[in-house]
């Protein structure tokens, strides 16, 4: 009979209560309440979903005539902008295009051949004189964890890593600093195995390890 592995992921409380552990801090600290540790968590986990995420996500929409700019609203944003992988209209790819090459393009109608990215907006040229089936492969930003029973979509190891990364901010807030650089040591020696683990599937349906 084959056997299934157990998935161990954390969840938001236990990702907590190993912090406060691993740092010696107590639930009741008043430098460190529930909801600091939490801000801490977020950040530390967004810090490591953002260096390895293979993961990508597919929104669909319909352009509008007139309309050149389209949002997503969830997007990953590095160097300011969001990342964009790929983008059809019609079934169509569409070839990426720098803002001043379309800025100097006439603000013609028509179906769209290229597109641009500026903050979390999908711009089209031409602008489409019509509704047109569009799809867009992008990389989504981190959904913070808010309820303690949440679970955060990454292996364990990077789990690891978000908490040696929460537990050095903890320790260089109370300005113990031997043991804040410890953690960050700790942080860059797990992350360096994360980024040796091949990209595939870890879980049911999202993809999972290496770097970006």
């Amino acid at each position: 009979m084959s056997e299934t592995v157990a998935d161990t992921t954390m969840t938001l409380s236990d990702i907590r209560a190993r912090l406060y552990w691993l740092t010696k801090e107590s639930t009741s600290s008043t430098l460190f309440p529930c909801s600091e540790v939490t801000d801490i968590v977020n950040m530390s986990l967004g810090k490591v979903y953002g260096a390895v995420n293979y993961a990508y996500d597919v929104v669909y929409r319909n352009t509008c005539s007139g309309v050149e700019g389209y949002e997503i609203p969830e997007a990953k944003v590095v160097n300011g902008n969001a990342v964009v992988d790929q983008l059809w209209v019609c079934d169509a790819e569409l070839s990426p295009s720098d803002y001043t090459e379309w800025n100097e393009c006439s603000d013609t109608a028509g179906k769209p051949c290229y597109y641009w990215v500026n903050g979390k907006t999908v711009h089209l040229n031409p602008i489409p004189d019509s509704c047109y089936p569009m799809k867009i492969r992008y990389r989504p930003e981190f959904h913070k964890l808010s309820a303690c029973s949440d679970i955060p979509h990454m292996t364990d190891l990077q789990i690891d890593a978000a908490i040696f990364y929460g537990a050095h901010v903890m320790k260089a807030k109370d300005e113990e600093y031997e043991a804040a650089a410890f953690f960050k040591r700790m942080y860059d020696e797990t992350m360096a195995e994360v980024m040796m683990i091949p990209p595939g599937l870890y879980r049911a349906g999202v993809a999972y390890g290496g770097a970006a």
